[in-house]
């Protein structure tokens, strides 16, 4: 019997993302020194005022270097998204494989094509829209800080305290991110294994796990020990999906921590 909590578990730790607290340390040095430059050229007596930053185009070349760093910085994080998610999807299907492999006797073929594999990337939200989204509102925030600060006539200092608090939020969003993307593979991953499973004489039951604690969703609390039918799909509140994360629908998919519960691996 496959112990479904612990092969959860050792999954998810490829849903954690260190690297973003470096993308946040790297972002956050390169506004730094934005703001050093605009304050030593601007600057009087140590402070920088509103005034002084609506003189000559100032606030435009300021936020528009800003854009340009958020920009590089989105890229990154696109990169780091798509290497954590791809290599969630690889590693969850080949250790559904190592299970099911084991629990019949007998060695099953392991091996998906690279197409196939970018292939389940694409049937997500577009990642695309995802870090302009993100991106967008990262800016807006950095903006409301700095036109607040200046307002205020606050130090460099103090100004940088209010962009760290908005790189803090950003580096959480980004682990959403990353959270999200490589969990919704590593559910593909699994359905992927049930169907090439199937193909080499091997059938899996499987239903939904909803961990039915006290923050799960509604519409997960019914799900919870629901059996795929015969099309493998889930179904609640009209939506239908293979597993969790593959809605399509970001009330049903954000934040989603369920999973699909093997229940049984039989030869056909």
């Amino acid at each position: 019997m496959i112990d479904n909590e612990r092969l959860q578990d050792e999954l998810e730790q490829d849903q954690n993302s260190p690297e973003a607290k470096v993308l946040a340390a790297a972002l956050l040095a390169a506004l730094s020194i934005q703001v050093y430059k605009t304050y030593r050229s601007y600057a009087k007596d140590g402070i920088l005022s509103n005034r002084e930053m609506n003189r000559r185009n100032r606030k435009k070349k300021f936020f528009s270097e800003v854009l340009s760093t958020l920009t590089r910085h989105y890229s990154q994080v696109k990169e780091l998204t798509l290497n954590k998610a791809l290599g969630g999807f690889k590693h969850a299907y080949e250790r559904y494989m190592e299970e099911y492999s084991k629990a019949v006797g007998w060695e099953l073929g392991k091996e998906l094509a690279e197409k196939t594999i970018q292939e389940q990337m694409k049937k997500g939200y577009p990642l695309n829209k995802t870090m302009t989204y993100n991106r967008r509102k990262t800016l807006k925030q950095l903006r409301r800080s700095f036109q607040e600060g200046w307002k205020k006539g606050e130090t460099q200092d103090q100004l940088m305290k209010r962009v760290e608090e908005v790189v803090g939020s950003d580096k959480k969003r980004i682990e959403r991110i990353v959270r999200h993307e490589t969990g919704r593979m590593q559910t593909q991953a699994q359905v992927k294994s049930f169907e090439e499973a199937k193909k080499q004489g091997v059938f899996i039951k499987y239903g939904w796990n909803s961990l039915k604690d006290s923050v799960v969703r509604p519409a997960h609390r019914v799900l919870h020990g629901q059996i795929a039918d015969k099309e493998g799909y889930f179904h609640v509140s009209g939506y239908r999906s293979r597993g969790p994360r593959m809605f399509g629908v970001a009330s049903l998919d954000i934040e989603c921590r369920c999973f699909l519960e093997i229940i049984s691996v039989e030869e056909q």
